[in-house]
């Protein structure tokens, strides 16, 4: 049995999915899963998860630096 995928007219805009996305910008285990659910949805929620680094002490720093 084949599926057929859904017409144009049922898909929403990129820029909704990214709208919603947007609201999840704190949600850092959602914005994990929604990565894996689609491949447009990637850029999106590596802007949010990667906007920003947390080091915790002069040795993460230090460690970070060196890969830099």
């Amino acid at each position: 049995m084949e599926v057929d995928p859904p017409p144009a007219s049922f898909r929403l805009p990129q820029e909704i999915h990214d709208a919603i996305l947007d609201h999840l910008h704190a949600d850092f285990l959602t914005l994990k899963v929604c990565s894996l659910v689609c491949r447009a949805w990637l850029p999106t929620t590596r802007l949010h998860l990667f906007h920003s680094i947390r080091l915790a002490d002069m040795s993460q720093f230090c460690y970070f630096s060196h890969l830099l």
